[in-house]
């Protein structure tokens, strides 16, 4: 049997060679670094697993607490309005409305000092004078009945 390889044929062979040993190294670390990452998630899932079966029991705890006591601990609602910065009441400006007294009072009642009793010009007395009025407003509720009678 005879050889029939060229020095030029070799060389070529060779070239070949390195290439695919430098494609076979690559493709190796590739699934080195497939294997790692294929671990990892697989750890990953393990977590989700017992996530999830951890939550499926909670889910399917016959419990006899009301809904409300399962201790979610929820924020108190807070309001979305904005403070507007003025103070509460009736702003500076405003003409109010509150009530109309009326000019003359129905009753008027005058309170004198306990000195004035005893006093001889009791009643004439023209240095008395009116230091302060207050009213006092009674509202009244009136009811009336009324009885239909139906004559045959």
């Amino acid at each position: 049997m005879t050889n029939n390889f060229t020095p030029d044929m070799f060389e070529k062979l060779m070239s070949k060679l390195d290439v695919l040993t430098a494609t076979v190294t690559a493709q190796a670390a590739v699934i080195t670094k497939l294997t790692q990452e294929k671990s990892e998630l697989l750890g990953v899932i393990d977590q989700l697993n017992e996530t999830i079966k951890t939550l499926e029991e909670r889910l399917n705890k016959n419990s006899s607490k009301p809904p409300s006591s399962d201790g979610l601990n929820k924020p108190k609602p807070k309001s979305l309005r904005k403070p507007s910065g003025k103070k509460a009441g009736a702003q500076p400006g405003h003409k109010g409305k509150g009530l109309n007294l009326m000019k003359t009072p129905d009753e008027t009642i005058q309170h004198q000092p306990a000195q004035c009793n005893s006093c001889q010009h009791f009643g004439q007395c023209q240095a008395c004078s009116v230091s302060k009025i207050r009213y006092e407003v009674d509202i009244q509720v009136e009811t009336k009945a009324i009885a239909h009678q139906i004559l045959s």
